[in-house]
Formats: C-alpha cells, structure tokens, sequence
C-alpha cells in the first residue's frame, strides 16, 4: 500500500483523497515528486506501521489466549504485555503524528515535518496551474 501511495505521488501528484480535493504535492519548482522524497514524505508512516506489525506478530506467537471474550482492558493489557518492545515503540512513535499536527497548526507555510523530510509542499491544483500559467 505505501508503494502505491509513492507511485501516485510521483505519477499524478497526491493519493486518491488529495485528488478529489484539487490539492496536489510538488516540490520548489512545482513538480510532482521524485521517487526520493515521495519515500522520505511517506517514510514517518511507514516506520510506524512496521514496529505495529513487528509487535501483533509478537502478541499472536507468544499470547496464551483470552477465556470467553476479552474486554478491550483485556485485549490491552495482551497487547502490552505480549507485543512486547516493538509495540511500545510503535506507540511512542505515534505520537510523532501529534507533533505532525502540531508542526502544521503553528507554522506560517502550513508544513509537516513529512514535508520538510521531502522538501515538499502541499497546494491546490488551481494555484498549480496558475503558476505554472506564468
């Protein structure tokens, strides 16, 4: 999924979502990405998706199982105790998507840190055009 989203990027300017909305991602000079910075914007998510599956993989090989049907404080204290580093880890990193918002609330561009990871900016596909019209 994370290869297809770099290679939407990069061919049509922005995921399906961004697409209907008219905003497309480009660099300085208004350019859809290159394969570089379309993996170092996407980079952030996909680290966190890996120690997340690094530790259910650990929580299924080493969980005993639940009796009857485990309360969501049951499946959480599983979680924790049998997901071991790798999901403790995924938890703390995500956090990084509050800083994200935060970086976006208070920063005069509008920019996440994803976007200063690739050097791109998000726009709409009016203000593209436009400039590219010039």
């Amino acid at each position: 999924m994370a290869f297809w989203s770099v290679y939407l990027v990069m061919r049509f300017g922005g995921t399906p979502g961004k697409l209907i909305l008219g905003i497309r991602i480009v660099d300085k000079e208004g350019n859809y990405l290159a394969l570089a910075p379309a993996l170092f914007r996407i980079s952030p998510g996909i680290i966190i998706t890996v120690f997340h599956m690094l530790g259910y993989k650990l929580l299924i090989d080493n969980f005993p199982g639940f009796s009857g049907e485990p309360s969501f404080l049951e499946f959480g204290k599983a979680i924790d105790e049998y997901g071991g580093s790798p999901m403790k880890i995924a938890m703390y990193l995500g956090y990084f998507v509050y800083l994200d918002v935060a970086v976006v609330l208070f920063n005069e561009k509008k920019r996440a840190i994803h976007d200063y990871l690739a050097s791109s900016y998000v726009v709409t596909k009016c203000s593209l055009l436009s400039a590219k019209a010039v």
